[in-house]
């Protein structure tokens, strides 16, 4: 979600906090790098279930189920989180104006974006041309790159 909430103009976000959410069931998106090698997918997995554990074993160290004091589970919370992974899934809202839209499928879908936003981005993309035919009739898919490209870089 990083990538995504740094388009601020015309655009507006509600982010899952992780501050409030347990993290153990942690939901990891499998890169396309690890495709055709088992032994790497078998160790991503083995990470993220550690991980997991990990998170489970802080909460019951600390009690943290019975914990009535929030602004001490909250600093507890926040240490767990630490030890979480980067990749980890997390829930968003996004809403933005067409002309915003345009310039985050522009920058999101290049070949120089990371591929799970390039993937996420691109289906916006199809749903958007799908709704706004003329809004977006300039824009058109690179099935080669992945891109999704614009004729007009300003409308």
């Amino acid at each position: 979600t990083h990538e995504l909430v740094r388009h601020r103009a015309g655009m507006a976000f509600s982010q899952e906090s992780l501050r409030y959410v347990r993290l153990d069931n942690l939901g990891v998106w499998l890169p396309e790098a690890l495709k055709g090698n088992q032994a790497a997918v078998k160790r991503f997995t083995e990470v993220v279930s550690f991980l997991e554990g990990v998170q489970k074993e802080f909460a019951e160290l600390f009690e943290i189920k019975n914990l009535k004091d929030f602004s001490k589970k909250k600093k507890l919370t926040s240490m767990f989180r630490r030890l979480a992974p980067i990749g980890l899934g997390t829930t968003i809202m996004v809403t933005g104006n067409l002309r915003a839209w345009r310039h985050v499928i522009a920058m999101r879908t290049s070949a120089g974006a990371e591929e799970e936003i390039r993937l996420v981005v691109g289906m916006i993309a199809e749903k958007l041309k799908a709704e706004y035919p003329l809004v977006f009739q300039d824009m058109t898919h690179d099935s080669e790159t992945g891109e999704w490209v614009f004729e007009h870089k300003k409308v």
